[in-house]
């Protein structure tokens, strides 16, 4: 036994922490020695490695295997996707990768240890519990297809590598952590950003010869596959292709749903479930299945190695109730192992069992005695499910059950050896009666198969005509006239019987007569035995008084001739409703002309009615008064064979028989009749010797003579009643008898002498044995027993006075010197309980002798001190004189040799105050003495010290909350947590290390970093919380999971003051300063070296995240008016930094948004602010004089802060572009309207039409000819208006306040198409390229716009190339150029429209 306690629990260790472990400790990685395992992992791995490669594996069923055996929350849908990309997220060179994710409970540290060995599944050997798996290659197959598998579970971010690791020479199971690559957020981009991950998640970057292969299976996956899997009820296949025309991979998903109608017979259940599955390209498919699950017991010749602890077979069977569940029309499987096998059955229904497949797990192997056992009770199975579909239906036998027998399997399998299978059911079908009959009776009706025939349907025609004319199709004979037209009545023997019965009066000749009927009904077979039982019993009988008797216990025969009135002269049972028959019952006689001879009837009733006599009667719990005097040697012997009968037929005889039979005197015996239980039966052997003791007592011997020498073959029956034949027995009898009279004084001296004479006949030589058999004390050991009793009475009755125990120690004293000693007197004497204590009387070992040295435990303990003193029971000061006798018989003198008394008596004082040092020491010395012993702690020993008597300085406390200070091995001072108070109880506590140790206290300041934590809140000084704060560091402490949200955080506000607050108030540290306000930031208060426990420790953040930063701007929408450039710039990096969707949500809560104005940031409405997408209107709008309605923007040194990327978040968060917002007056205003028509060839230029009708001409675009004619005739007819003055358009934006902001822009020309006038302002005396490109650019949208307002999208590009041919005139050769780059051509068509529309132009041409 150890003595010192277990060290407090270590932290567990963080997944990566784990990982390192096993990498250090288990293969040597980062050791300076070889592991002395090494090359046996290294042959292990080298198995493993072709164990994978030599089997045909199916990958893919091993991991959906892996998924069913997982466990689950019980709060989600068990959900198994997997997820083929080309993103190479592992940057291993892959060309493709398999992400497989599940929502199970996620990997856990016994997982990680069992996936990082060969051989050491944490599911090995718990089939029967439900695993599925067994192939012994599990999660390992993904070797098949992967060099490098990665797994992200709990924390847990690990990968493994099939080439051998450079550090210790060993491939497959040695782990190592990604650092970088992938990341969460990598898988979250590609699983779907607005999904929550599921726990698990395997990523397989695929071998590239694999890739193909990969993707059929994933495209072959079976719609069924989840048909008999008990958790899994969600499976999907797709692909992350951004084109997905080019996708490789038929998706699916696959969901299941179960209505559990459980059928508690047979061992078996039944229920329906739906499965759907959804292809991509086609619409969602469902099918029912009725299934029917039921279980054999495992026969001994069936039993296999591989599935030694299963003692039941489970056989499924699914009906579909529909088309089953395919893809591309492939053929289907029959046989699944839970999964689907590639066995086609071509039988209607699935059959789903634990069998043993191949490696492959293609088929089943047919040579397995397991599996043979299996498919020989398929066939029950399947017939167990059939008769329940058919029979069970409400409106059977409706003409809907005959597809039900769609189910049977009438082609022969395609695999011969499952036609046995077949042939199985054929036989059981054949032989039940489950095909449906049509009847017009409400009755269902099933018969054997080769019982019915078919109808032709014209015969069913008349049938149902008839019908409909009311004829009564039930009977088809004369029976229908004889009831119709003659009024007979058909009648059964029942129902007459019935009739009859209800009749019948107290009157014995119908009673009688009623009976010969019952009798001759039954000998001709007119009535079945269980109707004939039915009269038999409702019928009335006639007992001897001539009374008819209807309620009756038990039916006896008639009393003329009969046993029991031999034996008990009357009925003594009539009022316990037992009733003797009438004599009448025996007589012959003629009835309704049926003759009866003599004792028919009664044989009859003893058949059917149980009429007996003895000794078949069973007796009541009553008595019969015969036997309580003597019986007649026949009846004696009637009696011991009744009850003998009853015994053998198993009826238990009631006590109160049982009794009168015992208590009564009808035993014939030596001394007259006596009762059985006050008799012996003597052997002869032993009966002539007790006939010598008949002159002292007279012994009741039964006169066997007397009897004809029967009563051997009733032995069993008289021990039953009482009777005695032991010789034992007996002689007790004679002892009791002699005892009686020594009582009385009845015992002569001729009586003694003739017990002694009988003692020498039994054996003995002289007188002296007879004294000494009759007690006399002859030695000194029997004197020294006779005081031992003596003493033992006097313990008893408590009456040793004061006097007896010194007397008695006196003796003692003079007697341990003699020879020989009075052993068993001084046994008693330490052994009995004759001292009185103050916790009563109790044997010398269980006394203490007072001494002062026991004083100081008397206030904890109650403790068996010796009554010294004169009252009662006490024995003075002069016990004391005795000391050396009381130690030897036991007694406790010294403190050192009664720790016992104080552990098994420790009561400590509800007030702890007044446990002095003294007091504490002497307890722990006792406690010291006690483990010394080697022996265990009593049961309440625990309970009572665990209650708060030690003085620390935190107060009194629990031992088991108290530590050992010790000052060389800790930094921490005594006041800081829950250390004993040395000023107290000195120094030499520590001597008694081990003791406090036995007790809970912790020994070793090092491992008390629980306690010290519980205290740490009753602290307020800075210092003091700072050094049990590295105290926790060093300990590596951590709060456990319910106390982890408590306010562990000390925030000091002055020397002495401060506040404890939770650790999601705080964060490290806070680099930008924004947050001195809202969040308390650690790096101020403490030391470096402690940030980074309080991040282990109490999860505090690194800094504040994006929900911190979105709370700061809502802080700063109410109370801030005007922000500096380095806090709005600080704050809009940190959300570019971490721009996600969460950040945007929160954001887009927001109001207000920062705007520049007057060089000052200020915070204004979003609905006011836009962001500035079109420089030409922003111009504009900026010249307004004060108004700020675009978004501010931070200095251009900030190079992870570009205006694209804040764009993108502002207008995510609901900042307007300026191009959107605006409204455009399409009205334009003059300032007069003076205008002049010009000259059209001036302005609409042949050039400009070429363009315009080649751009039309773009194959892409797919105009017709005529269509682009059309469009470019518009404007031919153009008429162009020409004004001196500006031509304006107006903007406006509307703000949340419904104010109106309006801008004026100078347009320079306007098409009014509907009316077929161009309107531009005057160009004489523009030579500019300011006023160019500005004309050009106007022009080129103005036309775009009016041929292509039905084609919004290429507006851009033909007002590109008209800006174009602008500027350089529409000079013909620079056209061609321009327009062959953009590879556009002139087609003969449009040359020709473009001639003919020339000409109309300009005729003089």
């Amino acid at each position: 036994m150890s003595s010192s306690p277990a060290p407090a629990a270590m932290p567990a260790p963080s997944p990566r922490e784990h990982v390192e472990r096993i990498r250090r400790e288990r293969y040597f990685i980062g050791r300076d020695e070889q592991n002395p395992l090494a090359e046996d992992m290294h042959e292990a791995v080298n198995y493993l490695s072709q164990e994978l490669y030599s089997k045909d594996v199916h990958f893919l069923m091993e991991l959906v295997q892996n998924a069913e055996d997982n466990k689950y929350p019980c709060e989600v849908v068990p959900s198994l996707e997997f997820l083929i990309t080309s993103k190479d997220i592992t940057r291993s060179g892959a060309s493709s990768t398999l992400l497989i994710f599940n929502n199970e409970r996620g990997f856990s540290s016994t997982n990680i240890e069992s996936i990082c060995r060969v051989g050491k599944s944490t599911k090995k050997g718990n089939r029967h519990q439900g695993y599925i798996g067994e192939k012994g290659i599990g999660f390992k197959s993904v070797f098949l297809i992967s060099s490098q598998p990665h797994i992200f579970s709990n924390g847990y971010h690990i990968k493994f590598n099939e080439k051998p690791c450079a550090e210790c020479n060993i491939g497959y199971i040695v782990p190592e952590w990604v650092e970088s690559t992938p990341r969460l957020s990598d898988i979250e981009a590609i699983y779907g950003c607005f999904k929550v991950l599921p726990t698990t998640t395997i990523i397989l970057p695929l071998k590239n010869e694999k890739v193909d292969a990969v993707k059929k299976q994933l495209s072959s996956l079976h719609p069924e596959m989840l048909l008999f899997l008990s958790k899994i009820r969600k499976l999907s296949v797709r692909e992350d292709n951004s084109i997905p025309e080019s996708s490789t991979v038929t998706e699916i998903a696959i969901s299941i749903e179960n209505n559990f109608q459980s059928r508690k017979s047979m061992h078996a259940e039944s229920y329906t479930l739906n499965l759907s599955a959804e292809e991509s390209g086609k619409m969602e498919e469902e099918c029912g299945y009725y299934v029917w699950r039921q279980k054999f017991p495992v026969k001994a010749e069936n039993k296999v190695e591989k599935r030694d602890k299963i003692d039941e077979w489970v056989i499924t069977l699914a009906f579909p109730l529909g088309e089953r569940l395919s893809r591309e029309k492939k053929l289907l499987p029959g046989v699944y192992a839970f999964l689907p096998t590639e066995m086609i059955t071509d039988f209607p229904f699935i059959i789903q069992a634990d069998f043993l497949l191949s490696s492959s797990r293609e088929a089943i192997l047919f040579d397995s005695p397991w599996n043979k056992g299996i498919l020989e009770c398929v066939p029950t199975a399947f017939m167990s499910a059939f008769v329940t579909l058919v029979k069970s239906t409400p409106d059977a036998p409706a003409m809907s059950l005959p597809s039900m027998f769609n189910f049977l399997p009438v082609n022969p399998s395609v695999i011969s050896l499952l036609e046995p299978v077949r042939s199985g059911i054929k036989e059981k079908v054949l032989a039940e009666d489950i095909v449906p009959c049509e009847s017009y009776a409400s009755q269902k009706i099933f018969c054997k198969a080769g019982e019915v025939s078919r109808l032709k349907t014209e015969f069913w025609t008349i049938l149902h005509n008839a019908r409909e004319f009311g004829v009564d199709l039930k009977n088809l004979s004369i029976t229908n006239w004889l009831q119709k037209y003659a009024k007979v009545e058909f009648v059964s023997v029942y129902t007459y019987g019935s009739t009859v019965v209800e009749s019948l009066s107290n009157a014995k000749r119908p009673v009688i007569s009623f009976a010969h009927f019952l009798y001759h009904s039954d000998k001709e077979s007119h009535i079945d035995d269980y109707y004939l039982q039915q009269l038999c019993c409702a019928m009335p009988l006639i007992d001897s008084y001539g009374n008819a008797v209807t309620s009756r216990n038990s039916i006896m025969v008639p009393a003329s001739g009969s046993k029991w009135v031999e034996l008990m002269g009357t009925n003594p049972w009539r009022k316990d409703g037992y009733i003797e028959l009438s004599a009448d019952y025996k007589l012959a006689g003629y009835f309704a002309g049926n003759y009866t001879s003599e004792y028919q009837l009664l044989e009859f009733l003893k058949e059917h009615l149980q009429a007996s006599d003895v000794p078949q009667i069973n007796p009541p719990n009553s008595s019969f008064p015969t036997v309580s005097s003597p019986l007649t040697v026949d009846n004696a012997l009637l009696l011991l064979e009744w009850i003998q009968n009853r015994k053998t037929c198993g009826v238990r005889l009631p006590d109160q028989f049982l009794a009168s039979v015992k208590g009564g005197s009808w035993l014939m015996t030596s001394v007259g009749y006596m009762p059985p239980k006050e008799s012996f039966l003597s052997s002869a052997k032993w009966g002539s010797i007790l006939h010598n003791a008949s002159s002292l007592v007279d012994i009741p011997m039964i006169d066997q003579q007397f009897y004809r020498n029967k009563l051997d073959i009733y032995t069993d029956e008289l021990k039953l009643i009482g009777v005695r034949f032991e010789f034992q027995e007996a002689s007790a009898y004679i002892g009791h008898c002699l005892l009686s009279k020594s009582a009385r004084n009845a015992l002569t001296t001729e009586n003694v002498y003739s017990l002694l004479r009988l003692i020498r006949y039994l054996g003995e030589d002289s007188y002296k044995e007879e004294l000494k058999k009759t007690g006399l004390i002859m030695r000194f050991e029997e004197a020294s027993n006779a005081i031992t009793q003596i003493f033992k009475e006097m313990v008893s009755k408590s009456s040793l006075t004061k006097a007896s125990v010194l007397a008695l120690l006196g003796s003692y004293r003079q007697l341990r010197t003699h020879s020989p000693l009075p052993v068993a007197l001084f046994n008693c004497m330490r052994s009995e309980k004759w001292l009185h204590t103050s916790v009563g009387f109790r044997s010398p070992s269980e006394a203490i002798l007072f001494y002062d040295t026991w004083q100081p435990l008397s206030p904890i303990a109650n403790l068996p001190f010796i009554n010294v003193g004169d009252s009662c029971h006490g024995l003075g000061t002069e016990i004391y004189s005795y000391k050396d006798e009381l130690e030897e018989l036991g007694v406790t003198v010294e403190v050192q040799n009664g720790a016992r008394f104080v552990i098994s008596g420790l009561s400590i004082p509800s007030d702890p105050s007044i446990m002095s040092k003294a007091t504490v020491m002497s307890l722990l010395t006792c406690i010291k003495s006690y483990i010394e012993c080697g022996a265990s702690l009593p049961k309440g020993f625990q309970d009572e010290i665990s209650k708060k008597w030690v003085k620390t300085s935190m107060g009194y406390q629990c031992p088991d909350e108290c530590i050992l200070f010790d000052a060389k091995k800790s930094s921490l001072c005594m006041e800081d947590g829950p250390f004993i108070d040395e000023a107290i109880y000195g120094s030499e506590l520590v001597s008694f290390k081990d003791s406090l140790a036995r007790i809970g206290v912790i020994v070793n300041v090092n491992c008390g970093q629980d306690l010290v934590a519980t205290h740490l809140r009753s602290h307020k000084v800075r210092t003091t919380i700072s050094r049990i704060y590295m105290y926790l560091m060093n300990c590596k402490w951590k709060p456990n999971d319910k106390e982890k949200n408590n306010n562990w955080i000390w925030i000091p506000k002055e020397p002495e003051d401060g506040e404890w607050v939770r650790s999601e108030f705080c964060v490290l540290s806070d680099k930008n300063n924004l947050f001195s306000q809202q969040i308390h930031v650690l790096d101020k208060y403490y030391d470096k070296k402690l940030l980074e426990f309080f991040s282990l420790a109490f999860g505090v953040r690194h800094g504040p995240d994006s929900e911190d930063y979105c709370k700061l701007w809502i802080t700063w929408e109410k109370s801030v008016h005007e922000l500096t450039i380095s806090d709005c710039s600080a704050f809009w990096m940190f959300v570019a930094t971490n721009w996600s969707k969460n950040t945007q949500k929160l954001l887009s809560d927001c109001v207000k948004v920062p705007v520049c104005a007057d060089g000052m940031i200020t915070l204004s409405k979003k609905e006011d602010v836009f962001i500035p997408d079109d420089l030409l209107l922003t111009d504009l709008f900026k010249k307004l004089p004060q108004q700020s309605l675009f978004i501010w923007y931070p200095p251009s040194t900030m190079p992870s802060m570009s205006r694209a990327r804040l764009n993108s978040i502002y207008e995510g968060i609901g900042v307007q572009r300026i191009s959107k917002a605006v409204m455009k007056n399409d009205s334009f205003t003059l300032e007069n309207g003076c205008f002049r028509t010009v000259d059209a060839i001036k302005v609409i230029e042949v050039g400009l039409l070429r363009i315009i009708l080649m751009f039309l001409a773009d194959p892409a675009l797919d105009i017709p000819a005529k269509e682009r004619h059309k469009m470019v005739s518009c404007l031919l007819n153009v008429t162009v208006q020409e004004t001196d003055q500006p031509i304006t358009v107006s903007y406006k934006v509307i703000l949340s306040s419904g104010e109106v902001v309006n801008v004026k822009d100078s347009r320079m020309l306007r098409w009014e198409r509907e009316r077929s006038e161009l309107y531009m302002q005057s160009r004489e005396g523009v030579s500019g390229y300011k006023e160019k490109i500005e004309f050009a650019t106007y022009f080129a949208e103005e036309i775009s716009r009016g041929i292509l307002f039905e084609m919004a999208d290429q507006i851009a590009s033909l007002s590109d190339l008209i800006k174009f041919g602008s500027l350089l005139n529409f000079e013909d050769a620079a056209i061609g150029f321009l327009m062959k780059s953009k590879n556009l051509q002139l087609f003969p068509e449009d040359d020709d429209f473009l001639k003919s529309s020339v000409l109309c132009l300009c005729p003089e041409n």
